[in-house]
């Protein structure tokens, strides 16, 4: 499946490794020049980022990623970032949790 690179126009296939999820959804890249680029260029309210352990609203500038079949994903905090890398395939496809108050 093609894509349209949002920053550059470029049409990009599925199995690029330049890619961010927001909002439950792929967003496909041509480089990873245009996801910083992107990244940089969105106001931190509208990316609406989740953290995909807890649910947290999180923004890009967190210091807590994690990367995982070519995606980065962000957390709220070490711990959440930490139970994701013990077992990403148990959170990567969940859109959304409850807060589980672990701060």
């Amino acid at each position: 499946m093609t894509y349209k690179d949002p920053i550059c126009g470029m049409t990009v296939e599925d199995t690029s490794p330049h890619r961010l999820e927001v909002d439950g959804r792929q967003i496909y890249f041509c480089s990873d020049n245009c996801k910083k680029k992107y990244l940089e260029s969105q106001d931190a309210t509208d990316r609406k980022l989740k953290d995909p352990v807890c649910g947290m609203d999180v923004t890009p500038d967190s210091p807590h990623h994690f990367e995982y079949e070519n995606t980065t994903f962000y957390f709220c905090s070490a711990g959440c970032r930490d139970k994701f890398a013990s077992d990403p395939g148990k959170f990567a496809n969940v859109e959304s949790h409850h807060h589980a108050g672990h701060h």
